[in-house]
């Protein structure tokens, strides 16, 4: 058997399997679906998928705590992944109305995010993984906002399709990571949301910024999309609050005159600071399983020896 037939048929078993899943999830009670979520994730814990990067990762963004608060977050962020895994698949069957009685957010960041659009540049939401993506984008979705996504696809294109279809189902548009930052920008001048998950590793395409105390090289594509269009960003976000949800979009508000390059490295490192700052509020949604701090800043040039030629 060739190996193109042999990756085919993975990928037929694995969409399958993510079929499956997902008419499971959607026949479970809520509460029953979300405890299989947390024990699935505990299983992957037990298994050891990404278990040493999450553990290596939240020892050093939080070196005060001690080793029992450690494996109660790295427990937690599993059962969190679990979680959110099933209800990513339960989403699109929800109501917008229904949604939004689930999530409590302040009417007065909503507010200030439909100002914005009032001057017609459209607006930059950018957010982490943190709490829910989709969750945050189902909210903006149900306010009645147009919203156009960013998205990574998945090396399976059966899966990647059908979780493009979800993520339509729920009102998202989605825009192809590979194709820069044009497209972005059109949505922005066509006075839309355009939304960015900014918080992976940038390698040598991004800055560094702080991030939970360390040197983190982070995409600077969403300052630069609101710089062209001279569009306001904000920091985004939604993330389990008992129950229930809890929901924030927060303007970054950093003066835009100077060079563009000293002032999207000033925009990154304050939307990397408002993520940091939910991060720390409710550490065990975050995604700890990701090499965030992969890229290692360049080593400053040693002081040459005195009398040494330069």
């Amino acid at each position: 058997m060739s190996e193109r037939l042999l990756r085919r048929l993975s990928h037929r078993l694995e969409y399958a399997g993510y079929r499956l899943l997902t008419a499971v999830a959607n026949a479970l009670p809520e509460r029953t679906a979300d405890r299989t979520g947390a024990w699935i994730g505990r299983l992957v814990e037990r298994i050891g998928i990404r278990r040493q990067v999450a553990l290596e990762n939240l020892r050093a963004a939080f070196p005060e705590q001690d080793a029992a608060w450690i494996r109660r977050v790295l427990r937690a962020s599993y059962e969190h992944l679990g979680r959110e895994a099933i209800s990513i698949l339960r989403l699109p069957r929800i109501p917008p109305d229904r949604w939004l009685e689930r999530i409590r957010y302040p009417e007065e960041e909503m507010a200030a995010v439909r100002r914005a659009l009032e001057r017609g540049r459209g607006a930059v939401i950018v957010t982490g993984h943190i709490g829910g993506l989709e969750a945050a984008a189902r909210t903006l979705t149900a306010l009645g906002f147009t919203l156009h996504a960013y998205f990574q696809r998945m090396a399976n294109p059966y899966v990647d399709a059908e979780v493009a279809r979800t993520r339509a189902a729920i009102g998202i548009q989605l825009i192809d990571r590979g194709r820069g930052v044009g497209p972005g920008v059109q949505a922005l001048l066509q006075n839309h949301l355009v939304a960015v998950v900014a918080d992976q590793d940038a390698r040598s395409h991004g800055v560094f910024v702080p991030f939970m105390g360390r040197p983190a090289s982070t995409f600077r594509g969403p300052a630069i999309m609101a710089l062209r269009a001279n569009a306001p960003i904000f920091f985004g976000f939604a993330r389990r609050d008992g129950d229930g949800w809890l929901g924030g979009v927060r303007e970054v508000l950093v003066p835009r005159d100077g060079d563009p390059d000293d002032v999207s490295q000033r925009m990154v490192a304050e939307y990397t600071a408002r993520l940091e700052a939910v991060v720390r509020e409710a550490p065990e949604q975050y995604f700890w399983q990701h090499r965030r701090w992969k890229t290692m800043p360049p080593a400053a040039a040693p002081e040459p020896a005195p009398g040494a030629t330069v």
